[in-house]
């Protein structure tokens, strides 16, 4: 008996092509191990990975604000933005590292709310005690260097902490004020 190659490697070669061509079309969807955005219609477009820029009226850089996904939000021109790290120069003295886990900045982008294990350290020249605010939920106005929240409030500086609800500060001027329930420990 006399084997026929070519009849051979054309049942081979179709057995090959039918096989790749039900993986193509039966292969499981690749996943990706990050946090992937949620689908919603109101954002006209998402961003990963991106900074926002913001500027005084003189021109110079005011913050730069880092964000792993920036979401614009085509029902009111605002945008949203999740895993926060913010540089934010109050003055030319005063600077602050600001870390959120979500925001959101409105139209005239004025103010920034941030929601979510909300942390503020002032930097300092190298050497010296840092300041640390700590909050669910803080709202930023940058050109005025105003900053407040409802929510309770943790304040740690030079050994000293103070907490309380509500909080009003002036970042530029370094002022603040703690609104009730005041409390406070002092290690020497």
């Amino acid at each position: 008996m006399k084997l026929d190659w070519r009849g051979l490697l054309v049942f081979l070669g179709l057995a090959i092509a039918t096989a790749a061509s039900w993986y193509a079309v039966n292969r499981p969807e690749e996943t990706s191990s990050g946090p992937q955005p949620v689908a919603d219609e109101r954002f006209s477009y998402y961003i990963k990975g991106a900074t926002i820029t913001g500027f005084n009226p003189s021109g110079a850089v005011l913050y730069e604000l880092n964000a792993d996904y920036i979401f614009h939000d085509a029902t009111d021109n605002s945008i949203s933005l999740e895993r926060i790290r913010m540089d934010y120069q109050a003055s030319p003295t005063s600077s602050w590292m600001v870390e959120a886990d979500e925001g959101r900045m409105n139209e005239a982008r004025d103010f920034i709310e941030l929601l979510g294990n909300v942390k503020a350290q002032r930097t300092r020249e190298p050497g010296a005690l840092a300041t640390v605010l700590r909050t669910s939920a803080l709202r930023l106005e940058p050109e005025t260097s105003v900053a407040s929240s409802a929510s309770q409030v943790q304040i740690e500086m030079s050994g000293k902490t103070l907490s309380g609800t509500g909080m009003h500060a002036d970042l530029k001027l370094e002022r603040l004020h703690l609104e009730a329930n005041v409390h406070g420990r002092f290690t020497p």
